[in-house]
């Protein structure tokens, strides 16, 4: 599939489930409105590491934010901290805006990764959940690039790890592609970009037995 495509297909998936589930896309259907226990688990541990690592004057990106639910918990959580979501999904961007853009510690904006505008600027902590696999399998390193472009001091990155067996052999390939990513080619691409590898959390324990894995990489500079 070319990137077009590609982008065209991903587009419509999103604003079909902002226009028909409220931006759960991952819910099982418009009366459920709920992530998945997978998604659950995820937040919960970002939770617990964002919690821990944001200062009381530090910003915060969530990189393709979705309809802006799990940010906004943190800026609840965190009321010093101030938080952006950036989804390239205006309908996404739209629900976000109408539910929770009464925060005064919390902003949503319609950026694309690939594309940033030039006065994106840097922001302490970097999220990137859940989205990183909806890239064109060529915009990876790309992606990767820009992400570590907006990470001033620690940056929280989700991926389907290509190393897991049932990724590999049944992820969706036709109408809406699941692009996948190593920890080690993550690893091996980030540290060359002035990051220094932390930590990694794998969902089941063990890296093979894990379709998602969230990688920490902080940077020394301030």
């Amino acid at each position: 599939m070319d990137k077009n495509e590609h982008r065209k297909k991903t587009l419509g998936f999103f604003r079909e489930a902002a226009l028909n589930k409220e931006g759960f896309y991952d819910a099982p259907n418009a009366n459920d409105l709920r992530h998945s226990i997978g998604q659950r688990r995820v937040r919960a541990y970002l939770w617990s590491r964002v919690v821990h690592l944001a200062g009381s004057s530090d910003t915060l990106l969530e990189v393709g934010c979705g309809n802006g639910d799990f940010i906004k918990e943190l800026a609840v959580e965190l009321p010093g901290t101030k938080f952006c979501g950036h989804d390239f999904s205006s309908e996404m961007i739209e629900i976000a805006k109408r539910k929770y853009g009464g925060y005064a510690n919390l902003s949503y904006r319609t950026q694309d990764l690939l594309n940033p505008d030039p006065d994106i600027g840097r922001f302490d902590i970097v999220l990137c959940v859940n989205m990183f696999h909806h890239l064109h399998s060529d915009d990876l390193d790309r992606g990767m690039d820009s992400l570590a472009a907006l990470t001033r001091k620690v940056l929280l990155f989700e991926i389907k790890n290509e190393n897991n067996f049932w990724n590999r052999s049944f992820r969706p390939t036709n109408n809406f592609p699941l692009n996948l990513l190593s920890p080690q080619r993550a690893r091996s691409y980030l540290l060359p970009k002035g990051l220094r590898f932390m930590r990694q959390w794998n969902i089941f324990g063990l890296d093979f037995l894990s379709p998602i894995v969230i990688l920490e990489f902080s940077r020394d500079e301030a």
